[in-house]
């Protein structure tokens, strides 16, 4: 077995291990295509809208928009918000991961929750390559797994290319059918007894999945995620065009995702000031810790540049004087940052097991 072969092998294969008892069974030749078709994207910029319906509590209803930069050296740009249609305070998130203002490299959050007449809320600024890091991993959203694992797409950063493609398992079948007069290749894998997954691929179109469905009938639990797929001329490949992701528990509906996906562009060269603050959407006005440099503690971000927060009363914030914040400003603003790294670190416990 060639070097190349045992390197992709051990990439499609890195997940849930089957038992020591059992023989594992390699991917099928449908996957290991399937992966590889996708990985032809590179740099992009997506667009993504979807709205997420939740049986179980209707407050929870919202529309997002999600925009995916995704360009060279690992850098990447994640802009989303989200409008509750219970009338809620909408939710907005900025993420930048390896990127260069000035001289220094960095990566950036924000996450704010408020109607659009209040303040922005704090953000923080990272050392490069540390957020969104866990145990070494990278869980960074990458809109190539669009369509490929079954969850809803806010939480693909959490998801592994091989969570169903090229997965580990006791055993598998496949068998032939057909769509939309195209042959396909149907996939069934299991692992343990617990988990079985079906996946949809047809070869004629670069070995597209157009189906998953998951299972652990132990909980009564079955996922699945569809998709329509179009042609990508400078990628020569399939990509989702739209995605309908559904849970049910005991065959009861709990959660349904329908988007809208859109390539702004593909494998071709990134507008820069997309991988600057300039061009995330950065409020004038808000406030951010961690800025590298020689003035230490928190800054404002005055449209332009990052200004030291014992300097910003006397900056004009774009034509806006800026006034003292009062000290609950502050403790709320810190509150927010720890509560949010204290939910992704609840949720990748959650996630892990």
């Amino acid at each position: 077995m060639s070097l190349l072969r045992s390197c992709l092998l051990l990439t499609l294969t890195y997940g849930w291990a089957a038992t020591p008892t059992q023989e594992r069974v390699e991917p099928t030749p449908e996957e290991r295509l399937a992966a590889a078709s996708r990985m032809r994207l590179q740099a992009c910029d997506v667009s993504v809208q979807h709205r997420t319906y939740r049986e179980f509590d209707r407050r929870l209803d919202h529309k997002r928009t999600t925009r995916v930069i995704l360009g060279d050296r690992d850098r990447r740009v994640i802009m989303m918000r989200a409008d509750f249609e219970n009338g809620s305070p909408w939710v907005r998130e900025v993420q930048a991961y390896n990127c260069v203002f000035g001289r220094s490299e960095f990566d950036y959050t924000a996450y704010g929750n408020r109607p659009a007449s209040e303040p922005p809320l704090a953000a923080s600024i990272h050392e490069a390559g540390t957020l969104g890091v866990s145990g070494g991993i990278k869980l960074w959203f990458d809109p190539r797994k669009i369509g490929l694992c079954c969850t809803e797409i806010p939480n693909l950063a959490r998801s592994r290319f091989d969570e169903v493609i090229g997965r580990s398992r006791d055993r598998q079948d496949v068998t032939d059918f057909e769509e939309n007069g195209r042959a396909g290749r149907r996939v069934r894998i299991w692992s343990g007894d617990r988990y079985r997954a079906e996946i949809d691929i047809i070869p004629s179109q670069e070995h597209a999945v157009t189906r998953i469905l998951v299972a652990d009938d132990t909980i009564g639990l079955l996922d699945s995620v569809e998709s329509k797929v179009a042609y990508v001329e400078a990628a020569r490949t399939w990509f989702p065009t739209s995605c309908v992701y559904t849970r049910h528990f005991n065959g009861v509906h709990h959660v349904t995702e329908e988007a809208t996906i859109e390539l702004r562009s593909v494998n071709a060269p990134i507008d820069e000031s997309l991988f600057k603050p300039s061009g995330w959407g950065v409020e004038p006005g808000t406030y951010v810790t961690g800025v590298p440099g020689n003035d230490p503690g928190p800054h404002i971000w005055n449209g332009e540049e990052f200004v030291p927060e014992s300097k910003a009363s006397a900056v004009q914030v774009r034509g806006m004087e800026r006034e003292p914040r009062p000290i609950g400003y502050y403790v709320a603003a810190a509150a927010f940052v720890a509560a949010a790294g204290l939910f992704a670190w609840k949720a990748l416990r959650v996630k892990g097991g």
